[in-house]
């Protein structure tokens, strides 16, 4: 294999890397966009459509209006945790270029543990399992702070560890599946 043709799949692979990259952030930010669709809708009296909308996130989302950010006067389609995941997600996505060298030592450190190369994704989920836990056993009530908090600190560690597996997935996939006159 020539110097020219290693070089080129290491060319094509990292913009396709950079393709994952910016889709990702393109996907989550239209994903966040939509959830002020069904307020802007309803403000602009177009109920049906709105309707509809609120209807669909109804399918992951509980969307107790007390629980909801609130947009153009009425909630937004998800409660306030699910709306902090998608934007602590979009901020992990953000930050990723600049912490990916930390995330991969912590990996590496961590490979071998019990959880895995992961481990510390499920120490960042502790914050909102105990937040739930707390308020469904009747230890201590949630609030408004705490669900999006919890949930913004999940959504951050969630789009650190899932980015990262997408874009291993599609390099082994890459590796395995080499397009001709690219190996």
């Amino acid at each position: 294999m020539s110097q020219f043709s290693k070089g080129l799949g290491s060319h094509f692979m990292r913009r396709i890397e950079v393709c994952i990259y910016l889709g990702s952030i393109v996907l989550a930010s239209g994903w966040i966009a939509v959830l002020f669709l069904p307020p802007g809708l309803m403000a602009d009296g177009q109920v049906v459509p709105a309707l509809i909308l609120y209807r669909s996130f109804s399918l992951i989302c509980h969307q107790i209006p007390e629980r909801s950010f609130q947009a153009f006067g009425a909630p937004l389609a998800v409660c306030s945790r699910c709306t902090a995941i998608y934007v602590g997600a979009l901020g992990g996505l953000l930050i990723y270029p600049f912490v990916r060298t930390l995330l991969q030592r912590l990996d590496s450190h961590t490979r071998g543990s019990k959880w895995g190369g992961r481990g510390w994704f499920v120490v960042a989920l502790l914050p909102m399992a105990v937040d739930v836990a707390a308020d469904w056993l009747g230890l201590m009530p949630n609030s408004f702070t705490s669900r999006a908090v919890t949930g913004g600190i999940a959504g951050l560690a969630a789009a650190l560890c899932i980015l990262p597996g997408v874009i291993a997935a599609f390099d082994e996939w890459y590796r395995s599946e080499r397009p001709s006159g690219l190996s």
